[in-house]
């Protein structure tokens, strides 16, 4: 496992596949407000509206400063969905520390999501803050 970041510290360079294939480096993004989307349950009502939502919302975001990058595996789930956390705790786990560690591959000083179940259970193990999306439009 790599060195967790705290806020504010520097990101570390980087060089990732996107989702079309092209590559994406720390470069690329240095000096702009970033955010990166993924869709943690694909084909489940609540993601689907979450998502939806986020798409909505989108040109908000982009008018405070934000763009939209895609990241490595956006449909992996976080584990906090259905009864993952209740009933398969050790699979809950397995599949926060995936998603970490797709997120964290792209070294964000904050990541956002729109599932409140999300934020609660990737906080538990992120290091650096996990928000609703809202409370980047303050």
């Amino acid at each position: 496992m790599t060195e967790r970041l705290t806020a504010g510290d520097p990101a570390p360079e980087f060089t990732l596949p996107t989702d079309n294939g092209d590559t994406l480096t720390l470069k690329d993004l240095r000096g702009r407000k970033v955010l990166l989307y993924v869709y943690p349950a694909a084909m489940t009502p609540g993601c689907t509206q979450q998502a939806c939502d986020f798409r909505d919302s989108l040109g908000s975001l982009q008018a405070a400063g934000y763009e939209l990058v895609p990241v490595r595996d956006p449909n992996l789930c976080c584990g906090s969905a259905g009864t993952y956390s209740i009933l398969e705790p050790e699979l809950s786990m397995r599949l926060r520390d995936q998603k970490l560690a797709a997120l964290g591959a792209h070294a964000p000083q904050v990541i956002a999501t729109a599932n409140i179940g999300c934020q609660l259970h990737l906080g538990t193990a992120s290091g650096v803050p996990v928000v609703h999306w809202l409370q980047l439009l303050r």
